[in-house]
């Protein structure tokens, strides 16, 4: 397991590996969202009926386009400017290029309030994710929800990793050649428990995500409230 990585290789390797995601989404190329995960999210979403959803890590903006044609209202925020130029070129929603390191620093300014802050795959850091999960508590309107997808940590092929750390994705079963590998941070499911709770926020519901023909794990989906 690799361990001399930190949160700006991940932020380096999205603005470089930007055009390559593009050409994967359009193209239509990862199975899983196709069969699973994207309508995973949209409906954990839907569920919640919100006015308002700020879409964190939203890439070229293909959930706030689904949302958008929902009748919802969307904020967009990417550290990538290829990922939201091409977002705000597909339709013209708001969108924001920010990293979360900026959004940390304060700018910039998010003064509105939202019923659903989502992270659809967009927590990949080490330091980042406790401190944008204990930021965005600050955008919540009262009740509202913090839903997160990611990777399922009780994949089988995470049966040998007990412990966090960082982990190099090659992209290798990709269709698409992208041009640089990207590490990610990898935490068990009670670290993920641990950290909601030291968050101040209780965990509402967790879905696991399946593939529908093989029933393999595919992703998790965790929704979370302020605890009170």
């Amino acid at each position: 397991m690799e361990k001399n990585f930190t949160d700006q290789n991940i932020i380096a390797s999205w603005n470089q590996n930007s055009q390559a995601w593009i050409t994967t989404l359009d193209n239509g190329y990862i199975e899983s969202r196709k069969v699973a995960t994207n309508a995973a999210i949209l409906e954990a979403v839907l569920r919640h009926h919100p006015r308002k959803v700020l879409d964190m890590g939203c890439g070229e903006g293909w959930l706030c386009r689904q949302l958008d044609d929902q009748g919802v209202e969307t904020l967009g925020i990417d550290c990538a400017e290829t990922l939201i130029a091409n977002a705000a070129d597909k339709r013209r929603l708001r969108f924001v290029c920010a990293s979360y390191e900026q959004l940390l620093e304060g700018e910039p300014v998010v003064t509105e309030k939202f019923e659903v802050i989502v992270f659809n795959y967009a927590l990949f850091g080490e330091a980042h994710t406790p401190a944008i999960l204990q930021l965005v508590q600050h955008w919540l309107e009262p009740g509202g929800r913090v839903i997160i997808q990611t990777l399922d940590p009780q994949h089988p092929a995470f049966a040998d990793r007990t412990e966090a750390g960082w982990i190099q994705e090659d992209w290798a079963a990709m269709q698409t050649v992208y041009p640089s590998a990207m590490p990610w941070f990898y935490r068990p499911l009670p670290d993920w428990l641990d950290l909601f709770e030291q968050l101040g926020y209780s965990l509402e519901n967790t879905t696991p995500v399946a593939h529908p023909e093989h029933k393999s794990r595919i992703s998790v989906i965790f929704t979370l409230v302020k605890s009170k």
